[in-house]
């Protein structure tokens, strides 16, 4: 039988820009017919050298293929497995980027992990595998590894330690087959072939579960291709019915638009530092709602967006439930929606999330004030994989809940522990398995960030004794600051200011302080101010400035933290969420009014004003993305139009 499944683990060379007049395609995709075999008739039979002509004819290049199960050379184009060549890639630190997803006959991009075992087994659901032998698939095959985990977790079967795994469905699925193993993860498109070929017999194994969609065909440059005439080449197949039939696909390619700089897909946006570069030069004349969507309950998480999608977390009427919604960005019409069991008994401001989805590729971190952390996928919603942080590491609730958005830090997703033995976590962003934890005191409930301080790249947030950091390599912790004020909520997140961290609280006031060679803050701030001490709201920078609002108004500080213009007015006594930049700072108060400011005001500087919403109060931060911010209020979700 020649098919098999992918093991990308391969070393590779540094990458080269390829020459304009040649390119090389490596195909790595399990159904091409040079990597499969032809025993099932119409299927696993797909025609890359077809694709080659068609590329090389639009682009006026001479397109050569080569076929494989391995990552390997300076090819300008990969296709296969997205999860595998991502996982390759990063293994060698080679750098590819995506370009598009191959539909298959369905019209679908996804492919699931199937549980199989022996036809006679008695097992005839995921939790009969409890203590069972079950064989999964490399790392980085995620339908046979992170998704099939996330699935047994779901089910309540405990992961086997130590995990068994094999290179390929054959070898999987005949070691079943022949009752060296119990259960075994095979590939959904693998089933068909395994019977064809006779590695299996037909109805010799039986599926009893799957795992949740994972992305399947990918397409990949590397750095010198030009991205956006290879796209406009990769259209023309839709058009094309017999490509479509030799690729086995019904649609052709699903392009990836490039989102990165428009988007705003974290806490405070990238780098969580709420800046933007489509602050606009003034505020429309009136509100103008592009779409608004009823929402169920009010939420303290913020709005995450690129220029398809933006999604927000909800609750549901009864407050048991959960609920995060994928709106469509053009419309307001839900994509998608996830929701699962989240139940407390009485939570301030209600036990909604107040994390912010975190979007990456086509991963969405999703992390509940109850702990729940999943990992989703952006285009359908599905989980890829989950973790109950507060069961895990049995931890106390605290007060507010788990308030901190998931950091992403290289291959990490970090997040509190919420216990002492683990106040921080560190897990892999594809796997959701652990790599580290550090003891610590309990959370605050503010947001951390990854910077460099001191010539040494760390974590920086507060715990409830004050401001640590922390080194994401191992979780270990290099320095703290002990607050004065242990009571005091530490809720604004912190702020890299040139070689400086500013720090502000509700008591402690605004804080500036310097780091020693050895990346340690020094305790004792350069520059302070108790008056410039707001509740929960973050500041933010501003050519040079410092924004923040407290609750006597709106103020403006210099790097030496002094007050160089105030407003001591409404609507700004109060939280409000701020976004700085083309030198102006746009700043949506909690009672639904919008505000623009100069970034560096004269004493006569009135802000300018325009209300957005009613009866109304806005506690979640907005989503900034080119003419358009994404506004959460306690019941609605706006899509508001900032030009004219």
């Amino acid at each position: 039988m020649k098919f098999v499944g992918l093991f990308l683990f391969a070393v590779l060379v540094t990458a080269r820009v390829p020459a304009a007049e040649q390119m090389e395609m490596l195909v790595l995709d399990p159904l091409a017919a040079k990597n499969a075999c032809a025993c099932v008739a119409g299927y696993a039979q797909r025609d890359y050298d077809a694709l080659a002509v068609r590329l090389g004819e639009t682009l006026k290049v001479s397109v050569s293929v080569k076929f494989g199960a391995v990552l390997a050379g300076n090819p300008s184009i990969v296709i296969g497995k997205k999860t595998e060549i991502e996982h390759a890639a990063r293994s060698a630190g080679r750098k590819l980027t995506l370009i598009g997803m191959l539909t298959d006959s369905q019209g679908s991009t996804n492919l699931h992990g199937l549980f199989v075992v022996r036809a006679a087994d008695p097992a005839r659901t995921l939790a009969d595998l409890k203590g069972k032998r079950v064989l999964f698939g490399p790392e980085g095959s995620d339908e046979k590894r992170a998704a099939a985990m996330a699935a047994l977790r779901a089910a309540g079967v405990p992961i086997p330690d130590p995990i068994e795994a094999r290179d390929t469905c054959s070898q999987a699925a005949a070691d079943v087959a022949e009752g060296r193993a119990d259960a075994a993860v095979i590939s959904s498109y693998a089933m068909p072939l395994l019977e064809g070929c006779g590695t299996i017999g037909k109805g010799e194994l039986k599926i009893i579960g799957r795992t949740a969609d994972v992305p399947f065909v990918a397409l990949y440059v590397a750095d010198g291709v030009r991205e956006e005439a290879l796209k406009k080449a990769l259209e023309t197949v839709a058009a094309d019915e017999q490509l479509l039939q030799k690729l086995e696909s019904a649609r052709g390619f699903v392009l990836v638009r490039t989102t990165t700089d428009a988007g705003w897909t974290d806490w405070r946006g990238i780098n969580r530092r709420s800046h933007s570069p489509f602050v606009p030069a003034r505020l429309p004349a009136s509100a103008k709602f592009l779409w608004r969507v009823p929402l169920s309950s009010q939420s303290l998480g913020g709005v995450a967006a690129t220029e398809s999608v933006v999604i927000v977390s909800d609750k549901n009427t009864e407050t048991q439930h959960d609920i995060w919604r994928c709106f469509d960005a053009a419309n307001g019409r839900e994509r998608w929606r996830f929701s699962y069991l989240a139940p407390v008994e009485k939570m301030d401001y209600t036990s909604a999330p107040r994390a912010t989805p975190v979007i990456s590729g086509d991963d969405v971190f999703l992390f509940s004030a109850l702990g729940q952390l999943h990992c989703v996928c952006l285009s359908t919603g599905a989980v890829r994989w989950q973790r109950d942080l507060c069961a895990e590491f049995n931890a106390p609730l605290p007060a507010w809940g788990y308030c901190a958005t998931p950091l992403l830090v290289d291959d990490l997703v970090v997040v509190p522990g919420g216990s002492t033995n683990a106040f921080l976590v560190a897990l892999d962003r594809r796997t959701g398995e652990p790599r580290w934890k550090t003891p610590g005191n309990k959370p605050g409930f503010g947001n951390f960030i990854c910077a460099e301080f001191g010539g040494r790249r760390q974590i920086v947030g507060c715990d409830a004794a004050g401001a640590g950091g922390w080194d994401p390599r191992t979780g270990s912790r290099l320095w703290t600051i002990v607050s004065e004020f242990p009571a005091e909520f530490k809720v604004p997140t912190p702020l890299k200011l040139g070689e400086h961290l500013l720090l502000v609280a509700e008591q402690s006031g605004a804080r500036l302080y310097g780091f020693d060679g050895e990346g340690r803050a020094v305790a004792v701030p350069l520059f302070q101010n108790v008056e410039a001490n707001p509740d929960v709201t973050s500041p933010v920078e501003a050519d040079g400035m410092i924004w923040l609002t407290t609750y006597a108004g709106l103020c403006c500080l210099d790097g030496r933290l002094r007050v160089l213009w105030r407003w001591e007015q409404e609507p700004f006594k109060d939280a409000a969420q701020l976004i700085a930049g083309n030198g102006r700072v746009l700043i949506l108060t909690k009672n639904g009014t919008l505000a623009l400011v100069p970034s560096r005001p004269d004493a006569t500087m009135k802000p300018q004003l325009l209300p957005l919403v009613a009866d109304a109060e806005v506690w979640s931060q907005p989503a900034l993305v080119r003419d358009r911010l994404y506004v959460r209020t306690d019941s609605e979700l706006l899509c508001l139009l900032l030009s004219e």
